[in-house]
C-alpha cells in the first residue's frame, strides 16, 4: 500500500516537472506581436499614484489603447490620468476610454 502511494506521488511529481519544463522551453512566444489593449483601474488612497507610476514604466506603444476605470465619485483620479496621458503623448491623448463606475 505504501509502495503504491509512493509510486503515485512520484508519477505526479514527474508529470508536474515535465509540464513545467514544456511550458518554459516551448518555442512559441508568450508575448503578443502587436499592441495590447490595456485596462487600468484607478482608485483613492494612493492607488492612482501607484498605477500611474506603473503605467509610466510600460511601453506605451505596445500597451495601447489604454482604458481607465475610475469611480464616478473620483474626479481627481480621472483628471490625473488624462493629464498624465497628455504629458506622455505630447498633447495627443492616448486614452481610448475613461469608464466611470458607480458604486
Amino acid at each position: 500500500m505504501l509502495t503504491s502511494l509512493v509510486c503515485l506521488l512520484a508519477l505526479h511529481i514527474l508529470v508536474f516537472v515535465c509540464r513545467t519544463a514544456y511550458l518554459l522551453l516551448r518555442h512559441s512566444p508568450l508575448k503578443p506581436k502587436g499592441p495590447v489593449r490595456t485596462m487600468i483601474v484607478l482608485g483613492s488612497g494612493g492607488h492612482t499614484a501607484e498605477m500611474l507610476m506603473l503605467v509610466e514604466s510600460m511601453d506605451k506603444q505596445f500597451y495601447n489603447p489604454r482604458v481607465y476605470v475610475v469611480a464616478e465619485t473620483d474626479k481627481m483620479s480621472a483628471k490625473r490620468a488624462l493629464t498624465q496621458e497628455q504629458s506622455w503623448s505630447s498633447g495627443q491623448v492616448g486614452v481610448q476610454q475613461m469608464l466611470l463606475v458607480t458604486a
